[in-house]
């Protein structure tokens, strides 16, 4: 933080959004918002990153769309821990591709789960045993195992 923190300009931080996407409803944590609109998000990690990924391009793109002010512009700053600990910054645009992904994919989880179909998610970090009060029953529902932490 000492590093990166001082070179931004804030607008908000830890800023809690929500809209709608494609008549879903969606939430989300911003990070940071800086004075232009860029979204910073903070990240581990254990090796550098190559490229953005598909499942982090959907949530940027949800947090642009969600965000008041969002200009579309990106900068994840990550912390890799490896035999030296570094920051690793990408810049990252969220386009058109990204957008369309998040109003085609949120009406297909919601009608999905309002028939009663929940799929696990065993990528996500938030699956877990500490994050996920169902683990158990996911477990026993669709089989393999969870994180323990």
């Amino acid at each position: 933080m000492d590093e990166v923190a001082p070179k931004v300009e804030l607008a908000a931080v830890e800023l809690d959004a929500q809209g709608e996407i494609s008549s879903v409803a969606v939430r989300g944590r911003v990070d940071v918002l800086d004075v232009e609109g860029r979204l910073i998000d903070f990240k581990t990690a254990s090796r550098r990153p190559s490229c953005v990924s598909p499942d982090y391009a959907f949530q940027l793109a949800t947090y642009q769309q969600i965000t008041p002010d969002a200009s579309g512009e990106v900068r994840i700053d990550r912390l890799v821990k490896t035999q030296t600990i570094q920051i690793v910054q990408q810049v990252y645009t969220v386009e058109e591709p990204d957008i369309r992904a998040t109003r085609v994919l949120y009406p297909i989880a919601r009608k999905a789960m309002g028939s009663g179909m929940y799929c696990p998610n065993r990528q996500s970090l938030l699956c877990s045993q500490k994050h996920c009060s169902f683990w158990k029953h996911c477990e026993e529902e669709f089989g393999g195992r969870v994180r323990p932490s």
